[in-house]
């Protein structure tokens, strides 16, 4: 769903708002969370849905995305409860990193690296299907600086539950166009509802 386009104006947007604004003034703030967290998902899953170069992937996706919400809020927590630039937090930092990493060039590079293999040794591996998830780099890179974040011990200041880091990362207006973000850039505008 682009931001300019018909569905996102006249629809998701006035939609979201409505239950945003609704939420609010009855003072539930866990509400409102949830509200914009279940919004951002089905922003994100929208293309999936209804564009033929997505469709079949919605649940593939939308899994691989929380998932990565969920390993990344847990590895941040373990971070942040371990000993400022221990071992255990810079093995965490580094397994964090890498998971991320990995996830980004098994989906950007694997096809590439089929076809050099292919080219190399004349095989015919193929992976089909394979599309890029939308924004992944964006989520990925933002987690990434939030588990720099942990390491550097910025998280022990405040303690963030598990909607409120995956609305972090799924808000809707940053999800597939960015900016990457830090936690303490957004997450205290998220919490002033």
């Amino acid at each position: 769903m682009l931001f300019n386009s018909t569905i996102f104006i006249l629809g998701f947007l006035p939609l979201t708002l409505l239950g945003f604004w609704g939420l609010s003034k009855l003072r539930l703030t866990q509400g409102v969370m949830i509200w914009l967290l279940v919004s951002s998902l089905f922003f994100y899953s929208y293309w999936n849905i209804f564009s033929p170069a997505g469709q079949g992937k919605t649940i593939e996706y939308i899994f691989l995305i929380i998932l990565s919400v969920v390993i990344n809020y847990s590895i941040g927590a373990e971070i942040s409860r371990s000993k400022k630039s221990s071992r255990r937090a810079k093995i965490s930092l580094i397994l964090g990193t890498i998971l991320n990493l990995s996830v980004i060039v098994y989906y950007k590079y694997a096809n590439f690296f089929l076809n050099f293999i292919n080219s190399l040794f004349y095989t015919n591996y193929q992976l089909d299907n394979l599309i890029l998830p939308l924004g992944i780099s964006f989520y990925t890179f933002t987690q990434i600086a939030y588990l720099v974040d942990a390491y550097r011990g910025e998280l022990k200041k405040e303690k963030y539950n598990l909607p409120t880091y995956g609305l972090f990362i799924l808000f809707f207006p940053q999800l597939i166009a960015g900016p990457i973000l830090r936690h303490d850039e957004l997450i205290p505008q998220l919490r002033s509802f």
